[in-house]
């Protein structure tokens, strides 16, 4: 994706691979993801201060994903319409909006939802022009890796979260996490302004608008599954990502602050497995049996979760948890390449996975505080999530097996 709009045919020519759209659209995502999860290290105190209810706090995660089911695919259409820096001077005009509503009016969970979904569509806006830039700034031979490198935009942001939260929790001053976060979007967003006076041109330019009835049935299909996919793996583990804070600090007895140091565990691995993802399917691992065995991984631990009672057993469930979510998205993003070949690289085929993105993230963080509700026990609604995660592995051998009798113009 060119900085600049531009309807110009990609030449038959190989170009070099644009590392600074791969790094920008890195920057983008895990911005994103910053502001999104600015709030799970911060909730302990937030519940404790507030009182916030249980499944409005949920909400403050999952509002980001009913913004995004809205506005996801129009974005992605409106994107290739309209051109990154307009969109990203939209986004971040809205993240800084929604993060001042909520430094001002913390006491009124209602007033912090609001905000939260202000910040949700400027997160839906990034979570489609991440991507895009990115994968497309990629030639072919570094594709792969591209998408590698982009599938770390979620513990990305996760981490630079916790490092922020890491000192500002234990001093109680969380407002300045969302300080930190409204600077870092005005560096941010002049950064991109900056880089598009000098746009360097990118291997595929700018693709033609892909509409969807321009590609067959089976691959309309087969994008639909992807994100459902997205929709089952995003829900478990947001809910993971959303709660294991204030499951160490109410269930394990960890304080708030010392409750940060498990929590990275998972998102380091998964940065470092975000590249192992890529690098396997550069070297030719078939990826529809490498998702499938990373999604069972996850699944099976969720159903032995209650059975980790030690801290070292414990950490290492995070690790090997972190592991096979670090090569999941790196292989979800790959789907639309892998379904379209070179139309894949558009907001459009993005906007349709992130859709199913979206949805897990709605349901996953609401879902579990309602079935410790039903249960009264947080080890209780471990069944249901690995469950949900083993019906998405089955779900990602089945669409192997149809991509293999119609052909995958991506590989």
């Amino acid at each position: 994706m060119s900085l600049h709009k531009s309807h110009a045919h990609a030449s038959k020519a190989p170009a070099p691979t644009n590392w600074t759209g791969v790094a920008l659209g890195l920057c983008i995502g895990a911005l994103a993801a910053f502001h999104q999860f600015k709030i799970p290290p911060a909730i302990p105190l937030l519940l404790d201060r507030y009182h916030y209810d249980l499944t409005v706090a949920g909400g403050f995660m999952s509002v980001y994903a009913a913004v995004g089911l809205a506005a996801s695919a129009l974005l992605g259409l409106g994107l290739q319409r309209f051109g990154l820096r307009r969109y990203v001077s939209l986004a971040a005009a809205l993240f800084i909006v929604g993060s001042l509503i909520t430094i001002a009016w913390p006491t009124f969970a209602s007033v912090v939802l609001i905000s939260r979904g202000i910040e949700g569509l400027g997160f839906a806006i990034f979570a489609v022009a991440g991507p895009v830039l990115a994968i497309s700034s990629a030639n072919e031979r570094h594709r792969p890796l591209a998408i590698a490198i982009y599938a770390a935009w979620i513990p990305l942001g996760q981490l630079v979260a916790l490092g922020v939260a890491q000192p500002v929790i234990a001093a109680e001053e969380w407002r300045l996490i969302w300080w930190v976060g409204v600077a870092l979007t005005v560096l941010l967003t002049a950064a991109v302004w900056r880089a598009g006076r000098h746009p360097k041109r990118d291997p595929s330019t700018v693709q033609p608008a892909l509409r969807l009835r321009d590609v067959s049935q089976a691959q309309r299909v087969a994008l639909y599954v992807s994100a459902a996919l997205f929709a089952l793996w995003s829900g478990q583990f947001f809910a993971m990502t959303t709660w294991l804070p204030h499951y160490l600090v109410e269930v394990r007895g960890i304080g708030a602050s010392a409750a940060m140091l498990p929590y990275a565990v998972p998102a380091v691995v998964v940065i470092v497995f975000n590249i192992v993802g890529g690098m396997l399917l550069r070297r030719g691992v078939p990826m529809f049996p490498l998702l499938s065995s990373a999604l069972a991984v996850q699944g099976v631990l969720w159903l032995f979760f209650a059975s980790f009672d030690s801290v070292w057993s414990g950490i290492a469930a995070l690790a090997i948890f972190g592991a096979a979510a670090g090569i999941t998205p790196t292989c979800l993003f790959s789907m639309p390449n892998t379904i379209l070949g070179p139309r894949g690289s558009s907001g459009t085929a993005f906007g349709v996975i992130m859709t199913g993105r979206n949805m897990g993230v709605l349901v996953g963080p609401i879902l579990l505080p309602q079935l410790m509700h039903l249960s009264g026990a947080w080890d209780e609604a471990s069944p249901i999530f690995g469950a949900i995660t083993l019906v998405a592995a089955a779900g990602a051998a089945g669409l192997g097996f149809m991509m293999f009798r119609i052909g995958s113009p991506g590989h």
